[in-house]
């Protein structure tokens, strides 16, 4: 974890921030890691992290983490109200009529009582919180349409009365089937959160794309931020040039498909995309690939299997710390980001971030949002299909020896970085009230 003497920012306007993600419910993938970093982030800038709060389903709270808010990842603030949902559309989608009726019942007559029982737990739970710190800002780093609907519950109920809020905005249920016109209702949670809240309420997004399109509904200026890479400090390091080299089987050329192993992100793609680098290269191309946990939706060991056929994949556990995650991107090449254009059309990706800050460029797919960025800031490259992307991994290749475009590489993904960081400090310092006019 990075040090805050090692960065450390002058910042003459320190806060007290409450970092608050009831999103936050699992150990694995960039959730509590992402946590971490933003809280070394926050304090390399000279702000005071006062708490950082996750999902109350936790058994015990994460290390540097605190479950006493009662603040759960679900649309009702009931943590078994998903499974439920889940289990009751699988019924109804088998015809049981009386199921209906029961569900309905639950929903119409018992959710109201649940309800307002979580809000009023709630919003105990953040008045003592905000007593301890009377001058804090709330940052919250995933607001998906979830977190955006708890946040507008509280503020309603008066517990975030003249408060600063943050909300880093992540588009997330724009392409969930069950939210067909997210523009009508983000926009009106938002202006009843702006309304009841009576205070500073800053509004970020994940990708440019998204932030756009925020800016559509909002008449806003919407800025860009990020998830903070792990290695910081390198970004104000002197540029440390990669040799020159040759690729070949005794120096191949190294490419990363790290991060929490998913469907949407490609894993599935994996073994075809091992065979075609393995046809075209050989092994002058090593792929480093992240598992996928068993308890992933959609795992598969004949999956993880195939993939170990290759001889030109090495394998890496599911969960890597730190330490491993910075030590395994600084052997690579480039990172590969195979995530479906369906979940990603308007997100971003961590691992980006992790790649620019270590000096290298990323492939990401064509048709997501960070894809998009990657283009347009001249990040690295995207593909549309494997075969083009065999066929970028071989300009690659070529341009391992060319120490200019590796450098333009470097520099175009450092100002990236800077300017994304800048902007997210700014938006829990800012004391600009976010003004519709519409």
């Amino acid at each position: 974890m990075v040090t805050a003497d090692a960065t450390a920012i002058p910042n003459s306007d320190c806060r007290d921030i409450v970092i608050v993600d009831p999103v936050c419910a699992k150990r694995s993938g960039h959730n509590l890691p992402t946590l971490s970093k933003y809280a070394d982030f926050f304090g390399d800038y000279g702000h005071r992290i006062a708490a950082i709060h996750v999902a109350s389903t936790f058994a015990e709270p994460p290390s540097g983490c605190t479950t006493d808010l009662t603040f759960n990842y679900a649309p009702f603030f009931d943590p078994e109200v998903p499974s439920r949902v889940h289990a009751r559309e699988k019924r109804i989608a088998r015809g049981f009529g009386p199921v209906v009726i029961r569900e309905a019942t639950k929903f119409f007559l018992c959710y109201p009582i649940l309800h307002h029982r979580a809000v009023t737990a709630a919003v105990r739970d953040l008045e003592r919180l905000l007593a301890r710190y009377p001058n804090a800002t709330l940052f919250f780093p995933g607001a998906d349409f979830y977190v955006i609907w708890a946040v507008r519950m509280l503020a309603s109920a008066g517990a975030l009365r003249k408060r600063k809020l943050s909300l880093r905005l992540m588009g997330v249920m724009e392409t969930a089937g069950f939210m067909p016109v997210p523009e009508r209702v983000l926009p009106q949670l938002i202006r009843d959160i702006v309304c009841a809240a009576a205070g500073s309420v800053t509004l970020t997004a994940e990708t440019e794309k998204y932030a756009r399109r925020v800016e559509s509904w909002s008449q806003v200026h919407v800025p860009v931020t990020l998830i903070p890479a792990f290695r910081r400090d390198l970004l104000r390091a002197p540029h440390a040039r990669r040799p020159s080299r040759s690729i070949s089987p005794a120096n191949p050329l190294v490419l990363g498909f790290l991060g929490g192993a998913r469907a949407d992100k490609g894993y599935s793609d994996l073994p075809e995309i091992a065979h075609r680098l393995y046809a075209k290269f050989g092994l002058t191309v090593r792929c480093y690939v992240q598992t996928m946990l068993p308890s992933e939706r959609y795992y598969s060991r004949s999956e993880n299997d195939s993939l170990a056929r290759w001889p030109n994949v090495h394998l890496l556990p599911a969960l890597l710390d730190e330490e491993q995650m910075v030590r395994t991107i600084r052997q690579c090449d480039a990172l590969v980001l195979p995530y479906s254009t369906g979940t990603y059309e308007w997100r971003g990706s961590a691992m980006l971030f992790d790649a620019l800050s270590m000096g290298i460029p990323a492939i990401g797919r064509r048709g997501t949002a960070f894809g998009e960025s990657i283009d347009s800031f001249s990040l690295g490259c995207t593909f549309h299909d494997v075969e083009d992307l065999v066929i970028h991994v071989g300009a690659l290749a070529k341009a391992a020896d060319d120490v200019r475009i590796r450098d333009n590489w470097h520099l175009a993904g450092k100002n990236y970085l800077l300017t994304l960081e800048a902007a997210l400090n700014r938006s829990v310092t800012t004391n600009e009230e976010v003004m519709y006019l519409h």
